[in-house]
């Protein structure tokens, strides 16, 4: 605020609180509210009391996340053994075909083999 110029003779002034708390205590009055707000509170005691406090808030949310984990996880192996339930995809039956698959190759090579020495053995004779 800046006045110029000489007081006179029942002069008048307004004052009133600005938009932007600019040069008030409001807050001075804000940290005065912290300090009294919380006196019976967690956060009251000594520096051990509240260090107490704040540990075991922390190792709380560490046990509950994880069991959230432990949980989560559960449910995505049990999501991945439906999957594949449902998906006709088993690895035992893979197997089973994969080993089949190979002795009829197996059985085909030799097959062929037979006839092979069978051709070689008649053009010999001839």
């Amino acid at each position: 605020m800046i006045v110029k110029g000489k007081g006179q003779l029942d002069d008048t002034f307004k004052i009133s609180d600005n938009a932007g708390g600019t040069g008030d205590a409001r807050n001075l009055d804000a940290m005065i509210m912290l300090q009294t707000q919380d006196a019976n509170g967690p956060n009251s005691g000594g520096f051990r009391e509240v260090f107490d406090n704040i540990v075991t808030g922390i190792g709380a949310s560490v046990l509950s996340g994880n069991l959230s984990l432990e949980a989560a996880e559960a449910t995505k192996e049990a999501a991945m053994s439906s999957e594949l339930e449902f998906s006709g995809v088993s690895l035992d039956t893979e197997a089973a075909q994969l080993l089949e698959q190979q002795q009829a190759f197996q059985a085909s090579a030799r097959i062929l083999s037979t006839a092979r020495q069978l051709f070689q053995t008649l053009l010999d004779v001839v």
